[in-house]
């Protein structure tokens, strides 16, 4: 069976890397991949992989309304079982594109990825395709979310609920996993010692994933006399990025803040860390937690998304999104010892091992393919 996925880019993002996971995990099924945007070092992982990735490099409304006839034309090349949308835009662009096919049009998917519990965080525009999805939503046949709390969040305000499948984030357990040479070399490499407290948080630069609170929790941390040090990975997370530096020299952290910017060897980087931070303002299954999890690092999450059901007994659930509250929660961490940290960073493992591994979660996608082809 073949499976068309639609999304709005092919980037490093968290809906990407699920969808590049998918692609290439050895399920059941052909996927072929179009982005609105640009092909993106996601995209270029596909196609080296064997993946057939278009790009259809939509610049804004008019550009998108441009390429809905090249939309078209692919799905209809393509002859897909089954179109999946993959974020707002990617679901709008796919309902179109499903609503022009004409006759014999493959069945329709959508799969949304957050949850909305920090509205102001997405743009105009994007707040205008969330509601306008919401007025679409009896057309897929499903509805896949990848937590809960992405589900209720949406049909709260109109999604419709008989179309709700639930499927989790899956991780590639043998490519995330503790790993005491790689915590060796990458740390040597940093030049954070082996006794040093290493904190991390791994996110594009987004108000989503609140760098501010999670600087500003850093800062409380060291005037309470603690001295971990700090990295911050993902695109934006760099020296490059003044807004940030100035963040970080506010909070008088330049010499205690590592700025690693966009890498591409984020399972060694997380193994380095001695706690892994996740402290969105919304999430929906955030795959860093997951990542972090599978490397056996304890976390400090929000209680945003599914959040607080993945980490479990594993991590420490932030009472708020404040930074006295995240200061609060990392320093139970650090002041609890490396011994403990090691047992609740095995706790976690084992809770991907048990519930998210990469091959449970394509074989449910696999189930839900077969299902709507068979009974739409």
């Amino acid at each position: 069976m073949r499976i068309l996925h639609i999304i709005t880019g092919l980037g490093r993002g968290g809906a990407e890397t699920m969808l590049a996971k998918l692609s290439l995990g050895g399920g059941r099924h052909e996927h072929e991949v179009v982005s609105l945007g640009e092909i993106g070092p996601i995209g270029g992982q596909l196609a080296s992989e064997g993946v057939s990735v278009h790009a259809l490099r939509m610049g804004g409304v008019a550009g998108g309304i441009a390429a809905l006839p090249r939309l078209v034309r692919l799905v209809r090349a393509s002859r897909p079982q089954i179109v999946q949308g993959w974020m707002n835009h990617g679901n709008l662009a796919a309902t179109a594109a499903h609503a022009m096919a004409g006759d014999g049009a493959p069945a329709l998917v959508w799969n949304i990825r957050q949850s909305l519990s920090a509205p102001g965080c997405d743009g105009w525009l994007t707040n205008r395709i969330i509601r306008a999805n919401a007025r679409l939503s009896h057309r897929p046949a499903r509805i896949l979310y990848n937590s809960v709390a992405g589900a209720v969040d949406h049909e709260a305000i109109g999604y419709r609920s008989e179309k709700r499948r639930i499927i989790p984030n899956g991780f590639d357990i043998d490519r995330f996993l503790p790993s005491p040479p790689a915590r060796a070399t990458t740390r040597r490499a940093l030049g954070v010692a082996d006794e040093d407290v290493l904190i991390g948080l791994v996110a594009r630069v987004d108000p989503w994933k609140n760098h501010a609170g999670f600087l500003a929790a850093a800062a409380e941390l060291r005037r309470e006399g603690r001295a971990p040090r700090f990295q911050l990975a993902g695109k934006g997370a760099s020296s490059d990025n003044r807004d940030l530096l100035d963040l970080v020299a506010r909070h008088g952290l330049k010499d205690h803040v590592l700025l690693l910017g966009e890498r591409t060897d984020v399972p060694a980087l997380t193994a380095a860390l001695d706690i892994a931070c996740i402290v969105s303002h919304g999430e929906g299954f955030p795959n860093a937690l997951g990542e972090a999890m599978a490397c056996g690092v304890p976390c400090v999450v929000t209680d945003v998304g599914d959040c607080r059901a993945i980490v479990g007994d594993a991590g420490i659930v932030c009472a708020s999104g404040s930074a006295v509250d995240i200061a609060a929660a990392m320093a139970r961490l650090v002041d609890a010892g490396g011994e403990k940290r090691a047992e609740l960073g095995r706790q976690a493992r084992a809770r991907i091992e048990r519930h998210y591994s990469l091959q449970a979660v394509v074989a449910q996608y696999d189930a839900l393919y077969e299902e709507v082809a068979q009974n739409g």
